[in-house]
């Protein structure tokens, strides 16, 4: 493949969920380059399954585990050379709930 392949990078990227997340990243390998990813992705699987009685209590084990995943990969710089390079994007913005949980990449300018 040459680079004309590849689209241009772009300047952010915000993941604005963690369904968002998994919906960019669940056809790939990323899950398997932090043990936190593969532990999210799996509470994440298991939210619709199951009895509706305890669907709350799934959901919400996910999105502690997507809170500490964000905090535990942010400082890997191999996650982040992955992530760039799967969203073809210089930085890359984790959010939930209205919520910036952390980032990849440059600082924006102020």
């Amino acid at each position: 493949m040459s680079e004309e392949d590849f689209p241009p990078p772009v300047a952010e990227f915000v993941l604005d969920s963690m369904d968002d997340f998994v919906l960019k990243t669940k056809d790939t390998s990323m899950r398997f380059m932090h043990p936190s990813i593969n532990q999210f992705m799996e509470f994440h699987s298991k939210i619709n399954v199951g009895c509706g009685c305890n669907r709350k209590k799934r959901l919400a084990r996910a999105e502690e585990s997507y809170a500490k995943m964000v905090t535990e990969i942010v400082p890997n710089v191999d996650v982040e050379v992955a992530m760039t390079r799967l969203l073809q994007a210089y930085r890359i913005v984790f959010r939930h709930n209205g919520r910036e949980l952390g980032y990849f990449g440059t600082p924006r300018d102020t």
